[in-house]
């Protein structure tokens, strides 16, 4: 498996933003852009992270990928 670029991370995040567009209250799309962001590196991208990741617990306190990423 091959492993993912900084370019396929943008674009992951740009498509997940997209979807965001569609369905705000989503909270697994929180968490996966959060984890984009987090993979992507860099400390823009990480702040993006946890504001995902507090977005998506905000939406739904049962989203355990979320609760990951905010204590990694």
């Amino acid at each position: 498996m091959a492993e993912q670029t900084a370019t396929d991370y943008a674009q992951e995040i740009k498509e997940l933003t997209d979807a965001l567009a569609l369905m705000p209250y989503d909270a697994v799309l929180y968490a996966s852009r959060g984890w984009a962001y987090y993979y992507s590196g860099g400390r823009e991208n990480l702040v993006a992270a946890i504001n995902d990741f507090d977005k998506a617990i905000r939406i739904a306190s049962e989203c355990e990928p979320a609760y990951f990423g905010r204590a990694t």
